[in-house]
């Protein structure tokens, strides 16, 4: 196989054949600094030989087990293909000549648009493409291999027809639906949020079955790994914090002064290599905003903790609201500055109505408040940017009860010691904001179950408050929520939540107080999910994709789970029912994931059955296998050595690595067994793949990177292994950077 890059470098490779000349962009802004330099560009031709077949490391270019030429070069992966100045702010155009034996490799690709393409000698054909805008080498791709496509067009706002195509092997072309109808919907949402249209002629994706990571966003030939393409591409790629940190400036400027941000930003860096300063300071510019300490949430790692208190004072008609930030130390950086957090408040009234908001005393200043349409504000946002601030509304009739961090306005830790159990239940049947609507819930559940696990942990006899009951029974049974929002306020705080709340870990005390709040609940209101499974089966052959049917199953699969957990021969009963008479996957999966939670004979079927089923499709069998890795029966280790060994396992694959190990180091009481079993296990199996892909092996002994959360005889253990791995021969640097760095913490 040969491929040319040109333009920038030129590249040529035997087996893998590049070709190309470079100008860097750099090299000006060195000569300003350095008069010695030569001043004239220079071409350079640099010749490199590379094995794909061999790489296993599954960065730069290289040869998957299907049989695909591919390319991962994010961060550094290009280097593994040539020289160059492999940096971000080194940006170049690229032009790349593929050519390939056409029997074995008829599809070839790259980045850009496709400007030629032909047959050569001795069964040979070749493909060039040139992507007309400069890019860092990060995001060069390649793709060769046997691969079936589903084409479609979307038309621009400008009117322009842009070509889409969503390549996969041909069995897997039916299953990219749904892709392709989030890929529109994203192309649209770009244009409607930012006012930027594609501006090439073509987009491809192709999904990869061995791919370290979820996806890459390569211009033009976006990579992804094949396990998405039943979900929506553009969900999982979200680099969480930086997007919530680009969302409070949406919160803090409204709308349209995002937008006026976005536009000055596009304005004065298109095309360049830029930073998180230059966004700050388009969006500070083009609002002449005061944001002077919003730039320490890039600064500083950690999440603040904002402890937000109230008073009523009826004389007045005011509501005091007291804020005070904290962010913990972390390693490196043992004291922190206050933040710029915007708090979004909304005041209810006692009827469950958002009451109007109209002045603010804030800092020695009044303030009047309005929506951004000018009309009557019904929530507002705050600005904490001290470590300590009051603010006071003014002409409220009423004690209103409050409803803090409307939207997830920002992505901090909320204490709110003055908001009552009461407030919370209030909040869960009223509240305007769906989001703290369903947070009300987990707090109280949290709540619940942190004050049960000292109990458990003294053995005392455990007991779940009849009004959390009742508040739950009222939820499920209320027909005018929607039901996927009941599904979702129906579902328990996880047990590395609660474990991250707690100043030691106890993973089986919290292990054991949510399995109790579960069959407490279940049994409590066992009539009322028969009632919900009952109502919310469908009898139609065909799967209904739309919100309607989503929330419908979501619903009564979340009752089934509930009252399996019983353990009783007629919820059993019910669940293999469903499993037998589901027309879809996701009716099937929930029946058998509902059956899995018990150890025995009909878990050891099912599991048998829903293999023998589906052996043949790989993304079914890897969820098959995410559900026993992250089951909670005893002893669970034993059944992931065994699986270590079943023919769907396969370690160099990282769609498997990630199905099984991956699920496995989230679990409470496997992973975490007292006898240190899990850890033993993970440590092996991080030498193992560390042998053939550092880069997945970095990322599970990153598992055990928090060993100082837990007990003492945890943390003997866990630290036993992580020795254990940083003293081992030959180990790569990723691994042992995240293995001595554990250890030094």
């Amino acid at each position: 196989m040969l491929f040319d890059v040109g333009s920038s470098w030129e590249l040529m490779v035997a087996e893998v054949f590049v070709e190309a000349i470079l100008v860097p962009e750099a090299s000006e802004k060195i000569v300003e600094k350095n008069e010695s330099l030569p001043v004239q560009p220079f071409d350079l031709e640099i010749g490199s030989e590379i094995h794909p077949e061999t790489n296993l490391s599954l960065e730069g270019l290289y040869k998957s087990s299907s049989g695909m030429f591919c390319t991962q070069c994010e961060a550094e992966g290009f280097r593994k293909i040539t020289f160059y100045q492999d940096r971000p702010d080194v940006m170049a155009k690229f032009t790349t000549r593929i050519e390939a034996d056409k029997a074995q490799y008829p599809v070839l690709l790259s980045n850009g648009n496709l400007i030629d393409s032909g047959d050569l000698e001795n069964g040979f054909h070749y493909a060039v493409w040139e992507d007309p805008f400069k890019k860092p080498c990060y995001l060069f791709a390649l793709v060769a291999g046997q691969l079936t496509s589903r084409d479609d067009t979307f038309k621009t706002r400008s009117g322009r027809d842009v070509q889409l195509r969503i390549w996969t092997p041909a069995q897997d072309v039916p299953k990219t639906e749904h892709a392709m109808h989030a890929l529109k919907l994203s192309m649209k949402w770009d244009e409607d949020v930012y006012g930027l249209e594609y501006d090439l002629d073509l987009f491809n994706i192709v999904a990869v079955p061995d791919f370290n990571m979820g996806a890459m966003e390569n211009k033009s030939l976006n990579i992804f790994n094949s396990k998405l393409q039943m979900d929506n591409f553009y969900t999982v790629t979200v680099y969480e914090k930086g997007a919530e940190v680009v969302r409070m400036y949406q919160t803090l400027l409204g709308k349209d002064g995002f937008r006026k941000g976005m536009d000055l930003y596009f304005e004065r860096h298109d095309g360049q290599a830029v930073t998180c300063e230059d966004f700050f300071a388009a969006m500070r510019d083009a609002n002449s905003a005061n944001l002077s300490v919003f730039l320490r949430w890039y600064s500083q790692a950690g999440t603040p903790v904002l402890t937000v208190s109230t008073a009523y004072d009826a004389a007045a008609r005011s509501y005091t609201v007291k804020c005070k930030q904290e962010i913990p130390s972390t390693p490196g950086q043992p004291v922190k500055e206050p933040t710029l957090i915007p708090l979004a408040v909304g005041l209810l009234n006692s009827k469950g109505e958002d009451m109007v908001l109209t002045e603010l005393f804030d800092g020695g200043s009044l303030k009047s408040l309005k929506d951004t349409a000018g009309g009557p504000a019904k929530t507002a946002v705050l600005v904490v940017d001290k470590e300590e601030q009051e603010f006071t509304f003014l002409n409220l009739p009423e004690k209103p009860v409050p409803s803090f961090l409307r939207n997830f306005s920002a992505p901090v830790r909320l204490v709110t010691p003055t908001v009552t159990d009461d407030d919370l239940l209030f909040l869960l049947a009223h509240d305007s904001d769906e989001f703290n609507r369903w947070e009300a819930g987990q707090t109280m559940g949290r709540k619940l179950m942190l004050d049960l696990i000292p109990k458990a942990q003294r053995n005392e006899q455990l007991a779940v408050p009849s009004a959390f009951v009742e508040g739950m029974r009222s939820i499920l049974n209320d027909s005018s929520l929607d039901k996927e929002f009941v599904a979702k306020a129906l579902t328990l705080p996880g047990e590395s939540e609660l474990m991250d709340l707690m100043e030691v870990a106890d993973p089986d005390a919290v292990h054991t107080v949510r399995k109790f709040v579960i069959r407490e609940l279940a049994s409590k209101l066992k009539q009322d999910f028969l009632k919900t499974v009952t109502e919310n089966r469908s009898s139609d052959p065909h799967y209904t994709f739309d919100h309607k049917n989503k929330a419908r199953r979501s619903l009564k699969n979340l009752a089934l789970g509930y009252l399996c957990s019983l353990d009783e021969a007629d919820t059993t009963e019910l669940a293999l029912n469903e499993y037998k008479s589901a027309t879809n996957m996701t009716d099937q999966f929930a029946a058998l994931s509902s059956l899995c939670q018990n150890p025995g004979d009909v878990r050891d079927e099912a599991l048998a059955n829903f293999y023998e089923q589906w052996k043949d499709e790989t993304l079914v069998v890897n969820k098959w296998l995410v559900l026993q890795s992250m089951s909670d029966i005893p002893g669970n280790v034993k059944n992931m050595r065994r699986l270590l060994d079943h023919p769907s396992f396969d370690m160099k694959n990282p769609n498997k690595v990630y199905s099984l190990i991956g699920p496995f180091c989230r679990t409470a009481v496997n992973f975490h067994a007292k006898d240190g079993s899990g850890y033993e296990f993970l440590a092996e199996v991080t030498l193992q793949l560390d042998k053939m892909n550092s880069q997945m092996a970095s990322r599970m002994v990153s598992s055990l990177s928090r060993w100082k959360r837990f007990d003492e005889g945890r943390q003997s253990l866990a630290k036993a292994q992580l020795e254990r791995i940083a003293k081992t021969d030959g180990l790569s640097e990723n691994v042992f950077e995240i293995a001595s760095k554990s250890l030094a913490a």
